[in-house]
């Protein structure tokens, strides 16, 4: 990757035309197609550059540029897309493409019931805006990349493309796995809106005024609304010991289910596929690494053994959630 302190303070002044900018990571890992950085601005809001490697093209960017653009016109809370000094929601430089958005100020969320209900009740607020509204917005919203329409078929074909490598002990799991994917590929009477893609306290702000703001909308688009509420349910519990088994935590489940229900009501085809709703974030992120975590010496690998143990602990998960719901 190109120095940040020199190249891509450069990229900001050529097309956003700011300079005497202070860059800081926000990248957990490096990568050298891409940077995601804060942009620390004299006297103004910071922003969120990401900057990626003109490899391809820029559907990565634009499609949580298109979903920030349509919450902007909806009033929901979140970043706001920056454009370039010429208009442009992407810009181009130098074999790079840079997508800004506004910096949210405040503090990562705890996963205490009190905050889980507020952070349920955000991503529920999300779920009910305007279907035809969303539709109909220029540049369109695109699929989530958790769309099962969209990923699933890719899912099963990197699971199939280790098919012939998977050790015997694996591969019951991998059955569930196909079978879970395969159940929301089918399910063509689910609900679809405006979904977060990756919905979660790790990704949501509680800023100086007490509001709750989801960031990190690089997963966003249309998609099964079950699938966010699936995974706000499994990740209440990622404070467990990541590789003891899972105890449903009650009161968080209560929490998000009260905070999502006074929202949103439910279908009967969302509850039906609630377990694999709770599933659906482990299945999807093994598949997607199937051909990584595939490998001699699996059993000691602890990425597959916490998704394994998220997977297993899914269904207990869902029946407490199913009871609250069904208590209304």
């Amino acid at each position: 990757m190109p120095d940040n302190s020199a190249f891509f303070k450069t990229l900001l002044e050529q097309l956003y035309a700011e300079s005497h900018v202070r860059l800081h990571s926000l990248s957990q890992y490096e990568f050298v197609w891409r940077g995601i950085f804060r942009v620390e601005l004299a006297n103004r809001e910071n922003w969120v550059l990401r900057a990626v490697r003109q490899d391809g093209d820029t559907s990565w960017l634009l499609k949580p540029a298109a979903t920030l653009l349509f919450l902007e016109q909806q009033g929901y809370p979140a970043p706001r897309v920056v454009s370039t000094r010429i208009g442009e929601l992407v810009g181009a430089q130098d074999g790079w493409w840079t997508f800004v958005t506004t910096f949210v100020e405040g503090n990562l969320l705890d996963n205490t019931p009190e905050t889980l209900r507020a952070l349920a009740s955000t991503t529920a607020k999300l779920h009910i805006l305007s279907l035809d509204a969303a539709i109909a917005v220029v540049p369109p919203i695109q699929a989530s990349w958790k769309h099962p329409q969209e990923a699933i078929r890719e899912c099963l074909q990197q699971v199939a493309s280790v098919s012939d490598r998977i050790p015997d002990e694996l591969q019951s799991f991998c059955d569930d796995v196909r079978a879970t994917l395969g159940r929301f590929q089918q399910a063509a009477d689910l609900p679809m809106t405006v979904i977060h893609g990756d919905c979660w306290s790790g990704n949501a702000v509680r800023t100086i005024d007490n509001q709750i703001v989801l960031i990190d909308w690089d997963g966003s688009g249309f998609g099964p609304p079950i699938i966010d509420l699936g995974t706000l349910l499994l990740t209440c519990h990622f404070d467990q010991p990541p590789l003891s088994r899972i105890k449903p935590d009650i009161a968080a489940i209560s929490a998000i289910i009260e905070g999502y229900c006074e929202q949103r009501t439910l279908t009967t085809s969302e509850l039906d596929i609630l377990t694999d709703a709770v599933r659906f974030n482990s299945a999807f992120h093994f598949a997607r690494n199937a051909q990584a975590m595939v490998h001699e010496g699996w059993p000691e690998d602890v990425g597959l053994k916490k998704l394994r143990l998220r997977y297993d602990g899914a269904d207990e998960i869902a029946l407490v959630a199913r009871s609250y719901i069904e208590q209304g």
